[in-house]
C-alpha cells in the first residue's frame, strides 16, 4: 500500500509542473513585432554550440600541426 502511495505521489508531482508552466507571450504571438526576438534567439542558440565545436576543432588542428612541426625539427 505504501508503494502505491509513493507511485501516485510521484505521478502527481511529475504532472504538476506541466500544469503550471506557461511560455512567454512573445514566443507564440502571431505576427507581432516581437516575433523577431524568437527567431534571433533560435538562431543564436543553434549557431553558438556549432561555432564552439568548430572553434575547438580548428584549435586542435592548429595545435596538432604545431606539434608535428616541433617533432620534425
Amino acid at each position: 500500500m505504501k508503494l502505491l502511495r509513493i507511485r501516485v505521489f510521484t505521478f502527481i508531482a511529475l504532472l504538476m509542473p506541466s500544469m503550471v508552466a506557461y511560455s512567454c507571450p512573445v514566443c507564440f504571438q502571431s505576427g507581432g513585432e516581437e516575433r523577431w526576438a524568437f527567431y534571433v534567439t533560435t538562431a543564436f542558440l543553434t549557431l553558438l554550440p556549432i561555432s564552439m565545436v568548430g572553434g575547438i576543432v580548428l584549435w586542435l588542428r592548429k595545435r596538432s600541426l604545431q606539434l608535428e612541426e616541433e617533432t620534425a625539427e
